[in-house]
């Protein structure tokens, strides 16, 4: 199920097993190659096989310079470009991405 959901987050790489025992809940942490040109996923559908949805909220751990309105790495949000234009408006544009996306590093974990 790791490698699944990896995969439809960029290209699954490793389910680190040692995280397990310090997670919290059903968490699990893996490692994902991204495309850095897509926007970020902060959720995921899954959908079992008698129908039952379930969604899945995804944390990013050493996340560099991230917008939160336009989803795209490489800048903060005080710089977006999508913000000076004529149809933004802050008030009716919500953030659907804020700080908690960036994952904390629980002490003992491997680097």
């Amino acid at each position: 199920m790791a490698e699944f959901i990896g995969n439809q987050l960029g290209q699954f790489r490793e389910l680190d097993l040692e995280a397990g025992r310090h997670s919290w809940g059903s968490a699990r942490r893996i490692q994902v190659g991204l495309d850095i040109q897509k926007p970020l996923r902060r959720v995921l559908k899954l959908r079992t096989l008698l129908g039952a949805e379930s969604l899945i909220s995804f944390t990013y751990e050493r996340l560099p310079n991230f917008c939160y309105w336009c989803k795209q790495l490489g800048y903060i949000t005080k710089f977006c470009e999508c913000k000076l234009e004529p149809r933004f408006n802050e008030k009716q544009d919500p953030l659907s991405f804020s700080p908690w996306l960036r994952a904390t590093t629980l002490a003992g974990l491997r680097s």
